[in-house]
């Protein structure tokens, strides 16, 4: 499991570092006056490479995108009060 979330981790920083360079070269790929040709880069930091899962236990179901916390650490945590401006709901 601990493999899982250091792997999710590197591809992110991954995205992370080379977002900026992707960015560039595709505009350039699109642009009808740029005469060259440029391939774009192929690597581990793709989008399509991370996977939205909890920082914590690694679950990939029931993940809240705003803090990456699975839905049984986020109730525990703001019953717990660790999380800030969360509320018990009853209908």
């Amino acid at each position: 499991m601990k493999n899982k979330i250091f792997l999710d981790k590197k591809n992110r920083q991954e995205y992370k570092k080379n977002f900026l360079k992707r960015f560039c070269e595709k505009i350039l790929k699109e642009n009808v006056f740029f005469v060259k040709k440029i391939k774009l880069q192929k690597s581990k930091g793709s989008k399509s490479r991370i996977r939205n899962l909890c920082i914590r236990t690694g679950r990939s179901r029931g993940v809240a995108r705003f803090c990456q916390l699975s839905r049984t650490l986020l109730r525990k945590y703001i019953s717990e009060g660790k999380i800030m401006g969360f509320s018990k709901r009853s209908w």
